[in-house]
Order: structure tokens, then C-alpha cells, then sequence
């Protein structure tokens, strides 16, 4: 989430009645808050998706231009021990 602040001014509260439901994108940003009931929460998941087409243009990500996950840094160090060897 690259504007964290933009995505909080825009979020919209959807109120549930007990045994409601949702339905929404698998990349929309969700929360629920504690089940104070007894009785469990249920989820029912489904995904569908079309194959992938080649994009024209390169997606940019921050966490990419960052390259700053442990997998990454893992990378890097090996990288520089190969090196030095």
C-alpha cells in the first residue's frame, strides 16, 4: 500500500446484520472486527481468475524498488559471500 492515508479517507463502512454476507475483490483491503458472539465465524471462499495476459508496460512496486524483503536480502548476502569467494 503505497498511500496508506489516501486509502483510509476513502474507506467505507458495510455494516453487516448477523449472518450477512460480503462480496469483494480478493485485492480489496478488508476487516472484520472481533466476534464478540459464541457462536463461530464461518468464511466461504471462492477465487476465479482468467489466464494471464502479457502487459504492455511494467508494473512498478514499491517493495520492489525497495528490495527489501528477507528473500531479497537473503539474495544479496549470498551474492556477496559467492563474490568474495
Amino acid at each position: 500500500m503505497d498511500e496508506p492515508e489516501r486509502c483510509f479517507k476513502q474507506a467505507v463502512a458495510c455494516p453487516l446484520p448477523p449472518g450477512g454476507a460480503s462480496l469483494h475483490h480478493s485485492y480489496l483491503l478488508h476487516y472484520a472486527g472481533p466476534n464478540r458472539s459464541e457462536t463461530p465465524r464461518r468464511a466461504y471462499i471462492l477465487t476465479f481468475a482468467v489466464p494471464p495476459a502479457p502487459r504492455r508496460e511494467k508494473r512498478v512496486f514499491s517493495w520492489q524498488q525497495n528490495e527489501n524483503t528477507s528473500r531479497q536480502r537473503r539474495r544479496k548476502e549470498h551474492e556477496a559471500k559467492t563474490v568474495m569467494s
